[in-house]
């Protein structure tokens, strides 16, 4: 039996940093930092959004009330989503998730943020709120 982390890899493209930061700069994608708020203290990929892996599909879906406005928005204008973690595990998880929500150009980050840290990338303090449903 393949674990469910290996069938999101199988399902789902991997992005290369080199690849992500192409599209940062070409302000092309939204990255989701799917981590939970007590991982982001060493900084997260720059312009991505934090909102944990726990709460995606709730501030990925516009018909719930505390959504993401961003997030979910993305599905209908069809604009890129790439998903990162420390691992690609979540990430994975996450986009195989909301490619089964009908986004429609969905990755996740190969290697995870340490790669993208190996590669010579920056990481930037969080520069939005993290998403929590509590709040809405």
């Amino acid at each position: 039996m393949k674990s469910l982390i290996y069938e999101a890899h199988e399902a789902i493209h991997g992005m290369m940093p080199n690849e992500l930061h192409h599209l940062i700069l070409c302000k092309a994608i939204i990255v989701v930092d799917v981590r939970e708020a007590d991982e982001l203290s060493h900084g997260s990929i720059p312009s991505a959004i934090a909102i944990p892996r726990g709460i995606l599909e709730m501030a990925a879906d516009l018909k719930f009330r505390g959504h993401h406005k961003l997030l979910a928005s993305a599905r209908q204008m069809k604009i890129g989503c790439i998903c990162d973690c420390p691992s690609a595990g979540r990430s994975s998880l996450a986009a195989l998730a909301l490619k089964e929500m009908e986004f429609v150009d969905v990755s996740y980050l190969k290697g995870g943020i340490p790669l993208w840290v190996a590669d010579g990338y920056n990481l930037n303090k969080i520069q939005t709120d993290i998403f929590s449903v509590k709040r809405r």
